[in-house]
C-alpha cells in the first residue's frame, strides 16, 4: 500500500517540480519580466534569484526521481565534520586533515552491499579543462615567480608535476586510499588555480547531480529493510575553509537544496565566536529541518556543562527557532567513529586488521583499552567487541543514529517528497505575488502606481515603529523577570534562614542532653551503678547525708559548665549525630529550594506568556493589519507574510545543595578535665560515704568532637543561594533576551524584506509605464499566460504536502 502511495506522490512531485522549473525558465527568457538586480530596489524575482530557484527545482527533481533524502553536514574546519561523517558511515571515507579538504561538496550515499567505497565523478570535463589551462600557464614565463613560491609546498609541487604530465582526473576511484588522493588533489587544484589567478569552474558543479559521489554501505544500516528510498550525506564546505570566500555561495545553495541539515558544532568553542559565521548562515537559510551535533563532548571536565546544559544553550541561545531541544546531540565523533568502525570490521571479518598497517586500530585500542593494551588484547575478539561496545556507549552516538540517521533512512522517500513540496509551496506563492503585482501595476495609471509606492514607504515606516514596540516589550519583560528573581531571592533567603534556625535550636537541645550525660552527677551515678551493692546498714542515706552536710558539702553544685545556650556552635561527642543533623538541614533546605525553583519557573513562564500575548497584541496584530492594507490596496488576495511568535527556551534554575553543607561539620580535639577517686586512704574513706566532692582528683584527657557553627552553615547556604540567583540573571539573558532579540530581528528583517520586494516590484511596474502601449499589452499577455496555471500548482503543492504528512504519520504509527 505504501509503495503504491509513495510512487503516486513521486509522480505528482516530479510533475510539479518540472512545471516550476519550466515556469522559472520562461520568466528568465522574458527579459521584460525579470531584470538585472538593483541594490536599492530588491524584487521578488530578478535574474540572479530566478537562476538560483531554477537550480533548486532541478536539484529537488533529481532527489525526488531517485527518492533520495539528502542530509547536509556542515561545520567549521576544526569542528570534526569529516570524523562525524566517518562515524555515521562506520568507515573512513573522508580524510581527517587539519586543513580544508572540501573543495567541492561531496555526496556520500548509503549503498547496500558496497563494502569498499567507490567515488564517481561523471562530470570531469570542467576540471580537466582547467588542468590543461594550468599546464599551459606553468610553461609560460609569466608564472615562474608563482611557481617558485610553491617550491617549499610538497603537495603543490606534486600537483604541478601531475599537471605538467598532461594527466587527467578519472571518473571513478575505488578504495579509501584512492579516494583520499583524489580529494586531496582536487583541493590542491583549487589552491593552485588561485595562485595562478585562474578561476576554478565552481559554477559547473552547482547542481547536486554534477558533484562527486561516494557510494558505500553504512555499517549501522547493514541489513536494514529497503524502504524504497535512498539516504545520502552531503559533505559541504565550511564557511571558514581557509578563507575561500567563493565557497560561501556554494554552501548557501547546497544548504538551501538539502532535505535536512546536520550542523556540527565544537563543544570546546560553543561559548566563543568560532561558530558564529556558520550559525549566521543557518539562520539566513532557515529552510530545511536542522539538527545540531555538538562534537568533542568527551573533553568536558567534571565541572563542565551537562548534556542538558548544552541542549538548552544550543536550542535556546545559539540556534533558537532552528533547532529543537530534542534535536541537539552532545557526542564524541572520534569515539563514535573508532567504535563503529571496529564493530563494522568485527561483523565483516571477525577481527580487526593489523594495527601496524591500519593506524586507526591503534587509535581504537588506546581509546577503548587504555595505553597499556598489547597485541594479545587485539587478538581477543570478545574483548575487542566488549571494548568497542563500551566506547560506543561513551560516544553518545546511538541516539543520533536512531533519531536522525535511521529515521531518515526509513523515511527517505517521503522526506525527499516532503522537502520538495515545501519548496514548491514557497515558489508558487512567490511567483503568484510577483506576477500579480506586476500585472496590477501595469493595469493602473502612473499616478495611482506612484501612490501605491509611497504607501509602501509609509508601511515600511510603520514596521519600524512596530520593531521599536517589540524592543520595548522585550525590555519590559526582562525587567519584570529581574524583579521576580530579586523577590524570590529575598523570600528564599528568609525561608531557608528560618529552617536553619529551627534545626539549629533542636541541635542545641541535643547538645545539652549530651553535655548533661557527661556531667559530674551523671558520671558518679554511673560509678555508683558500677560499684557492688552494699547492705543497708553499711551506708544509710541519712548517715551519708549527715556526714556530708557536717563536712560542709552541698549535695550537688549542679553545674554543667560544658553547655552554653547562647553560643552559636553545637558540639557533639558523637560525630554521627552531627552528620545526622546536617543531613536533616540539607534535606529541608533542598525541599525549600525545590519549592522556590518551581515557584520561580511558574512566575517566569507566566511572564513569558504575558510577553507572547503582548507581542501578539502590539506587534503581530498590527503587522497583519499592515499586510491587510497592502493586500487591499493592491487587490492581491494571494500575498501573505507568515508571522511567527518567537519560541523562547528557558533554562531551569540551577540549584543543587548536594555538596552545600559538605564542610559544615568541623572535627576538632579538646582537652577535657575529668575526675576520679583519689588514690590512698582518703579516697577510700570518701568512697565509703559516696561523697560527690571530697575524695576526688582531677585529670586531663584529649577528646575528639564534632562542631557545627551556625554562622558557617548560614554562610555556606547563603552563598549557594546567592550564586544560584546571580547565575539566573545571566541565564535569563542567554535563554530569553538573546533568543527573543534574534527571533524578532529575524522576524522584522523578513517582514521588511518582503515589503521592500513589493516596493521594488512596483517600481519596476512604474518603469514599465514608460513602455509603448504595444509593449505593455504584450507584457500583460505574457504575465497572464505565466499566471494561468500558478494558482492550481499552488493548490496541488499544498495537497502534496498534506498527503506526504499523512504518509509519514501512518508510517510512524506502524513502526510504533
Amino acid at each position: 500500500m505504501h509503495e503504491k502511495n509513495i510512487e503516486t506522490l513521486r509522480e505528482e512531485a516530479t510533475r510539479l517540480l518540472q512545471y516550476g522549473g519550466e515556469l522559472l525558465e520562461a520568466m528568465e527568457r522574458n527579459r521584460g519580466i525579470v531584470v538585472e538586480p538593483k541594490r536599492d530596489e530588491p524584487q521578488i524575482f530578478d535574474l540572479e534569484s530566478t537562476r538560483v530557484r531554477i537550480d533548486e527545482m532541478h536539484s529537488e527533481q533529481g532527489k525526488v526521481e531517485q527518492l533520495e533524502m539528502v542530509l547536509a553536514v556542515v561545520g567549521t574546519m576544526k569542528a570534526g565534520k569529516s570524523t562525524t561523517i566517518n562515524a555515521i558511515v562506520g568507515a573512513e571515507v573522508l580524510p581527517n586533515r587539519n586543513r580544508p579538504m572540501t573543495a567541492l561538496p561531496t555526496l556520500i550515499r548509503h549503498t547496500p552491499g558496497q563494502a569498499v567505497p567507490v567515488l564517481r565523478l561523471n562530470h570531469t570535463g570542467p576540471i580537466n579543462t582547467l588542468m590543461h589551462t594550468l599546464a599551459e600557464a606553468a610553461a609560460h614565463s609569466d608564472y615562474r615567480e608563482a611557481i617558485r613560491g610553491l617550491q617549499d609546498d610538497k603537495d603543490m609541487t606534486a600537483l604541478l608535476q601531475f599537471v605538467k604530465t598532461g594527466d587527467e582526473f578519472q571518473q571513478c576511484y575505488e578504495g579509501a586510499d584512492e579516494i583520499f588522493r583524489f580529494l586531496k588533489s582536487l583541493n590542491d587544484l583549487v589552491r593552485l588555480a588561485g595562485e595562478f589567478g585562474i578561476d576554478f569552474p565552481f559554477g559547473s558543479y552547482s547542481r547536486i547531480e554534477a558533484i562527486p559521489v561516494i557510494e558505500v554501505e553504512f555499517g549501522h544500516l547493514r541489513g536494514k529493510a529497503d524502504f524504497q528510498g535512498r539516504l545520502a550525506l552531503l559533505d559541504t564546505p565550511g564557511p571558514n575553509e581557509a578563507g575561500q570566500t567563493h565557497l560561501r555561495k556554494m554552501l548557501r545553495e547546497q544548504l538551501r537544496n538539502a532535505s535536512a541539515i546536520l550542523a556540527v558544532l565544537d563543544f570546546t568553542q560553543l561559548k566563543s565566536d568560532a561558530d558564529a559565521e556558520l550559525r549566521k548562515e543557518l539562520v539566513d537559510i532557515d529552510g530545511a529541518r536542522t539538527y545540531a551535533l555538538v562534537n568533542k563532548f568527551d573533553q568536558r571536565d567534571r565541572n563542565g556543562d551537562t548534556e542538558d546544559d548544552v541542549r538548552a544553550l544550543v536550542a535556546g541561545k545559539l540556534l533558537p527557532e532552528l533547532v529543537r531541544l530534542d534535536d541537539v546531540f552532545p557526542v564524541s565523533s572520534k569515539r563514535g567513529y573508532l567504535a563503529n568502525r571496529a564493530r563494522t570490521e568485527l561483523v565483516a571479518k571477525g577481527r580487526l586488521p593489523d594495527h601496524k598497517k591500519e593506524g586507526w586500530v591503534e587509535d581504537f585500542a588506546t581509546e577503548a583499552m587504555g595505553s597499556s593494551w598489547d597485541e594479545d588484547d587485539l587478538a581477543d575478539s570478545e574483548k575487542v567487541e566488549s571494548a568497542a561496545e563500551k566506547l560506543w556507549k561513551k560516544s553518545n552516538f546511538q541516539t543520533l543514529l536512531t533519531d536522525v540517521i535511521e529515521y531518515a533512512h526509513a523515511r527517505a522517500a517521503a522526506l525527499a517528497i516532503d522537502s520538495a513540496s515545501q519548496k514548491l509551496i514557497k515558489l508558487t506563492g512567490d511567483v503568484s505575488n510577483f506576477l500579480d503585482i506586476r500585472k496590477t501595476g501595469l493595469a493602473q495609471d502612473a499616478e495611482k502606481l506612484h501612490a501605491q509606492i509611497n504607501a509602501i514607504v509609509e508601511d515600511i515606516e510603520k514596521i519600524g515603529k512596530l520593531e521599536q514596540n517589540a524592543q520595548k516589550a522585550t525590555d519590559d519583560a526582562l525587567a519584570n523577570m529581574a524583579g521576580t528573581v530579586d523577590e524570590r531571592f529575598i523570600m528564599s533567603e528568609k525561608d531557608v534562614g528560618a529552617v536553619i534556625e529551627k534545626y539549629f535550636q533542636e541541635g542545641k537541645m541535643a547538645e545539652r542532653e549530651e553535655a548533661e550525660a557527661r556531667g559530674p552527677r551523671a558520671r558518679r551515678a554511673r560509678n555508683r551503678l558500677m560499684q557492688p551493692a552494699r547492705a543497708p546498714e553499711e551506708a544509710k542515706p541519712a548517715t551519708r547525708n549527715w556526714f556530708r552536710a557536717m563536712l560542709g558539702f552541698e549535695s550537688d553544685r549542679g553545674g554543667n559548665t560544658d553547655f552554653n545556650p547562647d553560643k552559636e556552635t553545637i558540639q557533639f561527642d558523637d560525630a554521627s549525630k552531627a552528620q545526622e543533623l546536617m543531613e536533616t538541614i540539607r534535606a529541608r533546605v533542598e525541599e525549600v529550594m525545590a519549592h522556590a525553583e518551581q515557584d520561580m519557573q511558574d512566575d517566569l513562564m507566566q511572564l513569558i506568556e504575558d510577553f507572547k500575548k503582548r507581542f501578539s497584541d502590539h506587534v503581530e496584530a498590527p503587522a497583519h493589519m499592515i499586510i491587510g492594507d497592502i493586500n487591499k490596496r493592491l487587490g492581491d488576495d494571494g500575498f501573505v507574510v507568515k508571522l511567527e511568535i518567537p519560541m523562547i527556551a528557558l533554562d531551569t534554575i540551577e540549584f543543587s545543595s548536594g555538596e552545600m553543607l559538605a564542610d559544615a561539620i568541623q572535627h576538632k580535639t579538646r582537652r577535657v578535665t575529668r575526675q576520679r577517686r583519689s588514690s590512698g586512704a582518703w579516697g577510700t574513706v570518701c568512697s565509703w560515704f559516696n561523697t560527690s566532692d571530697w575524695g576526688w582528683e582531677d585529670y586531663s584527657v584529649s577528646v575528639e568532637y564534632a562542631e557545627i557553627s551556625l554562622k558557617t552553615v548560614k554562610g555556606m547556604v547563603g552563598e549557594r543561594i546567592k550564586d544560584s540567583f546571580n547565575g539566573l540573571a545571566a541565564r535569563i539573558h542567554e535563554s530569553v533576551k538573546e533568543p527573543v532579540t534574534m527571533a524578532t530581528d529575524k522576524f522584522f528583517a523578513a517582514f521588511k524584506d518582503e515589503v521592500q520586494k513589493i516596493r521594488g516590484t512596483l517600481m519596476q511596474s512604474e518603469r514599465d509605464q514608460q513602455r509603448s502601449k504595444a509593449e505593455k499589452d504584450r507584457l500583460i499577455e505574457d504575465l497572464v499566460l505565466l499566471m494561468r496555471n500558478v494558482p492550481a500548482a499552488r493548490e496541488d503543492s499544498e495537497e502534496l504536502y498534506r498527503e506526504t504528512q499523512h504518509w509519514l504519520s501512518d508510517a510512524l504509527e506502524e513502526q510504533a
